[in-house]
């Protein structure tokens, strides 16, 4: 009997894991779902906490007595194999499964432990009380609450025509109002983007931005003065110098490469290349001592494994 219930013990745990694997959005942003923490309930995530959102199968062990595996009433053996979990129509409170009392107008939910008002019906305590939808509304998709229809926005318990101004269209909501491409909302209404020269609309449809080359100052687009060995950046309304020369007031002056060295990722200055440390404007060797090895810039020196930094030297460690 002992090796059997430990078989049903192992395969359970095997199963636990296969189980949580299927539930990879529980822990989304918690690098995903490790197992199922079966004595609490809880898909526990990567991250070492619990799912804020997700439950597994609770562990409850059978009940040994005069020797033989025995569950509660109401109950049935649960997946694993390893202990119970309530019937269909059942609660678990505690140790024990009581049944559910469902009230009128409700059914039992998809798992069958809870109860679920049907469709046109809403939960209010202990009871299922009809959906009172006003005009110009309906059921909503779950068909336990209402929404207005399209054109129409809730104010307190009744749906209100949305009032569209001129040059707007309803949102993706249907239930709000934006202003068309080309128009700016100011308070209740759409006003006309006024775009200046040298300018365009941007990703909004509602806002101006300068074209490639031009800079906003004020409500002007002024043309990017852009210096010799200098190019546009990133933003393409700004300029900086050209790889291998570095900004000086408004020019672009070349840089002076000492010997043993190399341009940075950028291209705006330089660094000694591995083995040679900066001093002042020359790169010289770096002087590795005995049981050292040059570190992760290549720059300079660390002692190895066991060995300790004293002064410039690298000495056994103390314990």
């Amino acid at each position: 009997m002992r090796s059997a219930f430990v078989a049903l013990m192992v395969i359970g745990l095997l199963l636990s894991s296969i189980k949580a694997e299927a539930d990879p959005g529980c822990c989304s942003s918690q690098g995903g779902v490790a197992g199922c923490e079966r004595d609490v309930g809880r898909l526990m995530c990567r991250d070492g906490n619990y799912s804020p959102t997700c439950e597994c199968e609770k562990r409850n062990p059978f009940i040994i007595k005069d020797g033989k595996l025995t569950m509660p009433e109401g109950t049935v053996v649960n997946s694993y194999r390893d202990g119970w979990v309530c019937k269909r129509g059942y609660q678990q409170v505690g140790e024990a499964c009581q049944q559910i009392i469902v009230p009128a107008n409700a059914s039992l939910d998809f798992a069958g432990h809870r109860w679920a008002c049907n469709r046109g019906f809403q939960r209010i305590e202990d009871e299922c009380t009809p959906v009172t939808a006003p005009q110009n509304a309906a059921l909503e998709d779950t068909g336990n609450g209402w929404e207005c229809h399209q054109g129409y926005q809730r104010i307190g318990d009744e749906c209100a025509k949305v009032n569209i101004p001129d040059n707007a269209s309803l949102d993706y909501t249907g239930h709000r109002w934006k202003c068309n491409q080309g128009y700016q909302r100011i308070e209740d209404e759409c006003v006309k983007v006024n775009i200046p020269d040298n300018a365009l609309l941007d990703y909004s449809g509602h806002r101006w931005e300068c074209n490639q080359g031009y800079q906003r100052i004020g409500d002007e687009c002024v043309k990017v003065y852009i210096p010799d060995k200098a190019t546009l950046d990133y933003t393409r309304h700004q300029w900086e110098c050209k790889r291998g020369y570095r900004e000086v007031g408004n020019e672009c002056i070349g840089i002076k490469v000492p010997t043993n060295a190399s341009l940075d990722k950028w291209g705006h200055n330089w660094r000694c290349n591995r083995g040679y440390k900066s001093q002042g404007d020359k790169c010289v060797d770096v002087i590795v001592p005995e049981n050292a090895s040059l570190d992760f810039s290549g720059n300079n020196w660390r002692c190895n494994s066991g060995f300790c930094r004293s002064d410039d030297r690298c000495v056994p460690c103390q314990r």
